[in-house]
């Protein structure tokens, strides 16, 4: 027993100094990167900065002008500035914070985002019965790590997700409302689970609509005439700007690849996300009538991504949480649906851009560290450690092989270019509209090139994670009831 506390009270300490760590780098990169003004970071935190300081001064947020200079203000006079496709009552409250300085405004966003991480790592260790710096360890690549160093709020959406699952396996119904409700900030993650909680879970419906008629009074402040024209321009806007982005993992991407003209690219992805929808709904109000309140939630947000117009990689990181939970309830293919989420956790993108030498140290980095987590879910259910150590092993080997391969694919034309000329582009009524133009002049036409193939890992470990759950749907004896205690 003693023995059983030292150790317990040892692994409390490494992970109390691991976070500490980490959370001072954190806090130390960002600090130097906005003393400097360093245009990569927090890209996507400035024009929602920029969107709230033109809703403030009662100017169209969505529009080229006033955002644009503000951008290049920040960024420097050759960035071609990003739209805001957020709805109004997202950009309220940016209107808000436009009255302090950017650097300001980042601190407070990096704050916010690591507190976010550790409270979904809390949530998910608890849902998947694994320690808090294991789960930690699975989102940091994939989840956390784009958000702090980008500026994305599509973490926000998955943290609050989690929580809202978290307190639905728990019976708290008031707090899992208002988390679901947070969801918003992500309205095509949050769909699938405001229905679901609204459906299943009754005791949460007051608190889930108590978040609507927040929103409902931030779209009025905005004015209603820009929800209008969020629903109407915009969205649509932003929609066909990114049909050519290889970044993308939506049908529209795929359609337009395999040939279709954009209107009909965005049609089918349209139309694939309403039954991406519909099926998530049913999914996760099922699982929650069978005794899985959080799976249903998780899975529901995860099912959607399936389809869409617009799906990038900060999105899709939502099936991790339901990976994790897939595999601590799974009866039957456990390790193929931990592999799938270790897969999707070491966020392959960014090794495109890199040397071959770099790439492969950057990948046995993030698949070493995924392989943590798949050795401590086998060790949990009874696998030798020497089993799960040679596990781990194969995990990292086989990462660094595929990444060989990857490379081997050609580099093709930059994707964003963060700055220089080439981000020049035609003027348009809206930003989202000059977006276009430039995705449209630079990657219509793209071969399989090495982006492309980085991305079919992720693509494809989140297509496994939402199979796996489906056949858990039509196969009630794959997965245990989440009350039932593990073997």
């Amino acid at each position: 027993m003693q023995s059983f506390d030292r150790t317990r009270r040892w692994w409390i300490f490494v992970e109390t100094v691991g976070a500490l760590v980490v959370c001072l780098l954190f806090v130390r990169h960002a600090t130097t990167a906005l003393r400097h003004g360093d245009a990569e970071f927090l890209t996507d935190l400035r024009p929602m900065y920029c969107a709230g300081a033109a809703l403030r001064a009662h100017a169209d947020p969505y529009a080229v002008e006033p955002v644009a200079s503000c951008e290049r203000r920040l960024a420097g006079p050759q960035e071609m500035p990003l739209p805001a496709p957020l709805p109004p009552y997202v950009l309220e409250p940016f209107a808000l914070l436009a009255t302090l300085p950017f650097g300001v405004v980042g601190a407070l966003y990096v704050t916010l985002t690591i507190a976010a991480f550790a409270f979904a790592s809390y949530w998910m260790a608890a849902l998947a019965r694994v320690r808090t710096s294991v789960a930690a360890l699975a989102l940091f690549w994939v989840c956390f790590y784009p958000a702090v160093n980008l500026g994305q709020l599509s973490f926000f959406a998955i943290a609050a997700i989690a929580g809202a699952a978290y307190f639905l396996q728990r019976r708290g119904f008031v707090a899992a409302g208002v988390l679901a409700a947070c969801s918003l900030v992500q309205p095509s993650l949050a769909l699938p689970v405001l229905a679901v909680v609204a459906i299943a879970h009754a005791p949460a419906r007051r608190a889930l609509f108590g978040g609507f008629a927040i929103a409902a009074v931030l779209c009025v402040l905005a004015g209603p005439s820009l929800s209008l024209e969020y629903l109407h321009a915009e969205l649509p806007s932003h929609a066909a700007s990114e049909v050519f982005m290889p970044l993308q993992f939506s049908a529209t991407w795929l359609a337009a690849q395999l040939g279709a003209p954009p209107a009909l690219a965005l049609r089918i992805g349209s139309v694939s996300y309403l039954l991406a929808l519909i099926f998530a709904v049913l999914a996760g109000v099922a699982f929650a009538r069978r005794g899985r309140p959080a799976l249903g939630l998780l899975y529901a947000a995860s099912a959607v991504t399936v389809g869409g117009t617009f799906i990038h990689l900060s999105q899709l990181a939502v099936a991790l949480p339901a990976g994790l939970l897939l595999a601590h309830l799974a009866r039957r293919g456990r390790t193929f649906v931990l592999v799938a989420t270790c897969t999707l956790g070491c966020e392959w993108l960014s090794i495109w851009y890199q040397t071959v030498t770099r790439a492969v140290a950057v990948m046995l980095l993030k698949s070493a560290t995924e392989s943590v987590v798949l050795a401590a879910a086998l060790r949990k259910r009874g696998l030798s450690l020497g089993r799960a150590a040679l596990a781990a092993i194969a995990f990292v080997l086989a990462c660094a092989g595929v990444t060989v391969g990857v490379m081997r694919f050609p580099v093709g034309p930059p994707t964003i270019a963060l700055s220089g000329p080439a981000r020049v582009a035609p003027e348009g009524p809206l930003l989202s509209d000059r977006w276009r133009v430039f995705q449209e002049d630079t990657n219509r036409g793209r071969v399989i090139d090495r982006i492309v193939a980085a991305k079919l890992l992720p693509w494809l470990a989140a297509l496994c994670i939402v199979g796996f759950g489906a056949a858990g749907l039509f196969d009630d004896s794959l997965l245990r009831r989440e009350d039932e205690p593990a073997p």
